[in-house]
């Protein structure tokens, strides 16, 4: 449920935020093309463990993560592990965005 959850609140985000939509949108292209590389070069036996979810997203360039955002985009895409596979890894990724959006929005 909790992946539903995300995957609900990720479909919102895609909504354009006024006056700073295309520059977001910029950025995330951005960060999308990094996940790959994200994944490979924090990966350990082809997981990547929740210890290094930080450094991955800031060698991303989310400038220190918040790890509350973290924990909220892990817990939505985790089967209870602490490591994620690549698939689960990339959706992380644009979950943490997501909640991340929509803390800017609400602040």
């Amino acid at each position: 449920q909790d992946a539903d959850r995300c995957e609900n609140e990720v479909s919102e985000s895609m909504m354009p935020v006024p006056s700073t939509a295309s520059a977001a949108g910029s950025r995330a292209v951005d960060k999308e093309k990094l996940l790959p590389k994200a994944f490979t070069k924090f990966k350990d036996d082809g997981q990547v463990h929740h210890d290094d979810l930080p450094k991955a997203l800031a060698f991303m360039g989310y400038s220190q993560p918040d790890p509350h955002l973290i924990e909220m985009a892990f817990s939505s895409v985790s089967a209870g592990f602490s490591t994620l596979g690549q698939d689960e890894f990339v959706s992380f990724a644009k979950c943490f965005e997501d909640h991340m959006n929509m803390a800017v929005a609400e602040a």
